[in-house]
This record gives structure tokens, sequence and C-alpha cells, in this order.
């Protein structure tokens, strides 16, 4: 797993977001059919995988915080 911070992540995937919003509702997509449609796939797989890592930092984070806080007591 990434050690990135997840507020990157969250960043990064604004911006997946954004462009993936693009294509879908730009009219002149259309124009190469093939291409898009491989790159849209591209995005949502990465969309997904960043919101998977995301979700396991942000897990791994409160089971650190939870720990550290049960041993000082």
């Amino acid at each position: 797993m990434n050690n990135t911070h997840p507020r990157i992540h969250e960043a990064v995937l604004v911006i997946l977001r954004n462009t993936l919003h693009k294509l879908e509702f730009n009219p002149a997509s259309e124009i190469d059919a093939p291409a898009q449609a491989e790159f849209k796939r591209i995005l949502r797989v990465r969309i997904a995988n960043l919101e998977a890592e995301s979700a396991a930092i942000c897990r791994l984070l409160s089971i650190r915080g939870n720990h550290g806080s049960q041993t000082r007591r």
C-alpha cells in the first residue's frame, strides 16, 4: 500500500472524478469512441483503486489511533 496521505488521495480523486464527468457529458466525446471508452474505463478503475486505498488507510489510522489510546490508559 502507498504511504500517501489520505488528503492527497482525496485531491486526486476529485480531479479524476471531474475529468470523468467532463468526458461523460462532453457532446464531442463520441468523435473517438473506442479510445474515449478505454480512457473512461481506466479512469473508473483508478478511481475505484484510490477509493479502496483511501478507505484502507483510514481504517489503518483508526486502528492505530485506537490502539495507541488503549495503551496510554
